[in-house]
């Protein structure tokens, strides 16, 4: 009677079903199959026990136990099913392995050695890929191919299980949080990179400025008024908006001799504002803005940068505003009359004038706090903000970078590291300042 020797390979048992339940006689069309187990496909079963894989564990330990069944320790040989029988080698195939063109190191090899050296004529290999059947094609050998309806479906272990539910546990988790992001304020949104253009300050001619403002304030002088005469039409009451006041020449001394200090003043103002121009035009003002682009709030946000030298760093409120045209001296005026309502408010005691004033407003518990800049060979700025919407966003104070001259002023970029409590990771990024 027709006997196939069936060689299996080391896959068939650990994606396949159970050797005991596929229907061999039927698959290789003979009445008669004896598995063949090589010594190297055990000891391939053996080495997977201790696989990373859980299921690859767990198939190598029931494969053994399934074979150790079948086929004890103490027989060549033992009994399948009808038609069916087992056979688990011990020795080592005994060839020429280099005339062979073979290795023993190889699994497959191996698999084709113990066939050669059976040199048994109706032996087929099993194996569940394509790879093993090549090699037993180019040796002259037979071959069959496992049905992929043999393939046993996996079913996930309790550790895929428990995996799988923490990966959805930690999809939901990072679906649910807050997400940040830095950037420089711009129409279309935070940017990564600033864009300077250098462009040289405004120059002044300070003093044909000063003269022209002195001309502008000049008051033409009319005829002569002694004091004690624009005192005796200084009217009291209602007369007031009947007679005409004249202005004393007392008053336009004064004002003449106001203006010619405020020339002075005028000329520093001038040099103040040029000296103020030259340092904008050494500036590069840096307006940060931070967005909350997750889906959840971000709590007690830490936002640290840290900038290169090269430059010196200051805040908003470090950097000088620029200078207010001080105020010109006051008009020749004529003498006031007497109003009962000013010497009421003069008579009022101060402390009671400010006693149910408004208190001063505060400002939004969750506005930036800072920002703090602390200098080594570097920079580090920090501000805390307390909380940040989800799709919103928050301009922080800018930063001022003061330059020695515009010669010196060059591209810089600057790290950044945001963090709130309610994210297990910070969020680090690259700003990038590019002057032309």
């Amino acid at each position: 009677m027709c006997t196939v020797r069936a060689y299996l390979d080391t896959n068939t048992f650990l994606h396949g079903r159970a050797f005991h339940e596929v229907p061999w006689c039927d698959l290789l069309d003979c009445p008669q199959v004896e598995l063949v187990v090589a010594v190297q496909v055990w000891r391939e079963l053996d080495e997977k026990k201790r696989s990373r894989s859980s299921r690859e564990q767990n198939r190598a330990r029931d494969s053994i136990a399934r074979l150790d069944r079948f086929c004890p320790p103490d027989r060549d040989a033992g009994h399948v099913c009808d038609g069916v029988t087992l056979r688990v080698r011990a020795d080592a195939p005994t060839i020429d392995w280099n005339q062979e063109g073979l290795s023993p190191q190889d699994y497959d090899d191996c698999i084709i050695a113990e066939m050669l050296s059976d040199g048994y004529a109706n032996a087929v290999v099993v194996s569940m890929d394509r790879m093993l059947p090549r090699k037993a094609n180019r040796h002259g050998l037979g071959y069959f191919i496992l049905p992929d309806e043999y393939r046993v479906q996996d079913e996930p272990t309790d550790e895929e299980r428990e995996n799988r539910e923490l990966r959805r546990r930690l999809q939901e988790f990072e679906s649910a949080a807050p997400r940040l992001e830095l950037g420089f304020a711009e129409k279309a949104g935070p940017e990564d990179y600033l864009s300077v253009v250098i462009e040289a300050a405004e120059e002044l001619d300070i003093d044909a400025d000063t003269e022209r403002r002195i001309a502008d304030l000049h008051v033409r002088r009319p005829g002569r008024v002694d004091d004690h005469i624009a005192a005796m039409h200084a009217p009291l009451g209602l007369g007031a908006i009947l007679l005409p006041q004249p202005i004393p020449s007392s008053e336009y001394d004064r004002y003449d001799r106001e203006l010619g200090e405020y020339r002075d003043v005028y000329r520093e103002h001038l040099q103040d504002v040029l000296a103020h121009r030259h340092l904008v035009a050494r500036t590069v003002v840096l307006p940060l803005i931070l967005h909350n682009v997750g889906s959840a709030p971000a709590e007690n946000i830490a936002v640290q940068l840290t900038l290169p030298d090269g430059f010196r760093l200051v805040a908003e409120d470090d950097f000088p505003d620029a200078p207010v045209v001080p105020p010109p001296p006051e008009k020749p005026r004529k003498p006031e009359p007497f109003s009962v309502d000013r010497f009421m408010m003069s008579s009022v005691n101060p402390s009671l004038r400010h006693r149910y004033s408004m208190p001063s407003a505060q400002p939004p518990p969750d506005l930036p706090r800072g920002p703090s800049i602390k200098e080594t060979n570097s920079y580090t700025v920090r501000w805390d903000i307390p909380h940040l919407s989800h799709s919103h966003q928050i301009e922080l104070d800018p930063l001022y970078a003061i330059f020695e001259s515009q010669q010196a002023m060059a591209s810089f970029h600057f790290a950044y590291w945001l963090h709130c409590d309610n994210h297990p990771e910070a969020f680090e990024g690259t700003l990038h300042v590019i002057i032309e």
